[in-house]
């Protein structure tokens, strides 16, 4: 009775303590990184899976749910088929060990999962997400002090002050910004409900937008708080609400083609800062091997050369420390084919409908969309930069990424564990559609199972 007592003790504090410490490691990592770059990262990633192990093995007895098992099934067959690409690729050796860091952090993502169905522990892994995101936005405070001092700024000063933090310290604070925001959005899904953590939003997107010269993060927001407000417009009862969503989208996209016909190959460049020129290099990459692409990391051959030298930010981009095609979606296609581009679809189609279907048809749905909103950000950023889902394993983009997956598994396996203890299940729309069964999604009551931890009930 004592020892059982004990261990339900110390799994209450050690499984949250785990789960804080992982995002605080992953918001400490910049700070910490120019004091020895290869040694710091090499510490944070082995101490990050050990926690994510120890987490793993304290709910190992946790029920299996379904929406591990899809998700798992589809990181498995992803990884699976992109062994092709890494066997035929240009330098076999680079390519492999980025697969093995693929492999390692899917496995990460999906273990994560289990222990976040606990209430405790997920709100421990919030607040650890808000630390991270305040200790990344004091970090961009301290670095634009550091090189401006205590002036206003312009979006040229912070420009220069991004491109000298990066030549002399090795400072890249486009991700660092993001990670901040990101990792933002994401405690509020999970951490305690208070209007300190609202008004936290001011600082935490003000300071990454205008202070580490990088426009992404706001630019960003903008375009996913719009998209959030079409996709709940479209959800709307009255006809003419929907009609009207579905005539501006259209007036949008077609505004998006006008443009880019007008518009000179230059101006293209500006715009969207040299990433344009990248993308067609991988395009071209993508041509010439359409089946099995080049491999991970590929773009260190050839990228320099196939650009079109007339614009130097876009050399300087290219050659740059995070460097390769500023692009998730044509990084997919030049390095791993078509297939490893469409089964990457795969897996952004099922989180983007899985986080849609907790926003639009769960209990609390106010953080629910917060959870939306996240994958909207995460999404929308794969577009400009590389680090992500299908980034290189390596950095805490990355392993934010996979801590969104891990959330949204979990979330999926709440409602799936209360469905399975409930004696009644109202006939509500299934967050997984008519064929999984009716649901148990609108109804603001907690009733049902919790997940177990080892041989005890939490």
């Amino acid at each position: 009775m004592f020892l059982t007592l004990w261990t339900q003790t110390a799994t209450e504090i050690i499984s949250p303590l785990l789960a804080f410490l992982i995002p605080v490691l992953l918001g400490i990592y910049w700070p910490l990184y120019l004091l020895d770059p290869v040694q710091i990262t090499m510490a944070l990633r082995v101490g990050i899976l050990l926690l994510a192990g120890l987490l793993l093995i304290l709910w190992r007895s946790a029920s299996l749910t379904y929406a591990e098992l899809r998700f798992g099934g589809l990181l498995t067959g992803f990884c699976v088929l992109l062994l092709i690409p890494t066997l035929t690729a240009t330098d076999i050796s680079r390519a492999f060990s980025d697969w093995t860091k693929l492999l390692i952090i899917c496995a990460f993502g999906i273990s994560l999962a289990r222990c976040l169905r606990h209430q405790r522990t997920a709100t421990a892994f919030g607040l650890g997400l808000l630390v991270a995101s305040l200790v990344s936005t004091a970090y961009v405070l301290n670095i634009y002090v550091q090189h401006l001092g205590f002036v206003l700024p312009s979006y040229e000063a912070t420009r220069i002050m991004k491109g000298a933090a990066l030549t002399a310290g090795g400072v890249a604070l486009n991700p660092i910004a993001s990670n901040a925001v990101f990792a933002y959005i994401m405690s509020i899904v999970l951490g305690p409900r208070s209007r300190l953590m609202l008004a936290l939003s001011v600082p935490i997107f003000a300071f990454s937008s205008f202070l580490s010269g990088s426009r992404a993060p706001i630019g960003i927001a903008l375009l996913c708080a719009g998209a959030l407000f079409l996709i709940n417009a479209q959800q709307s009862k009255i006809l003419l609400v929907r009609v009207a969503v579905w005539v501006g989208l259209s007036a949008v996209a077609g505004l998006a083609a006008i443009s880019a016909f007008y518009l000179s190959a230059g101006e293209v460049a500006a715009f969207t800062e040299g990433r344009s020129d990248l993308w067609a290099a991988a395009w071209s990459n993508f041509i010439e091997r359409p089946l099995t692409g080049y491999g991970f990391e590929s773009w260190r051959d050839d990228l320099v050369a196939r650009l079109p030298g007339n614009y130097q930010s876009t050399i300087q981009l290219a050659s740059g420390a995070a460097g390769g095609y500023h692009n998730e979606y044509f990084t997919l296609l030049a390095e791993q084919g078509l297939p490893g581009f469409l089964f990457g679809m795969v897996i952004i189609y099922n989180l983007f409908t899985s986080s849609r279907r907790l926003a639009l048809f769960t209990p609390r749905s106010r953080h629910s969309q917060f959870l939306l909103f996240a994958c909207l950000y995460l999404i929308v950023r794969a577009a400009i930069e590389v680090p992500g889902l299908f980034g290189y394993a390596q950095e805490p983009s990355d392993y934010f990424a996979y801590c969104f997956l891990a959330i949204v598994i979990s979330r999926l396996s709440v409602f799936e564990d209360m469905s399975k203890g409930t004696a009644e299940v109202l006939p509500t729309r299934s967050i997984y559609g008519r064929s999984h069964g009716a649901w148990y999604a609108n109804s603001g009551a907690h009733i049902g199972t919790e997940p177990r931890c080892g041989s005890i009930r939490i």
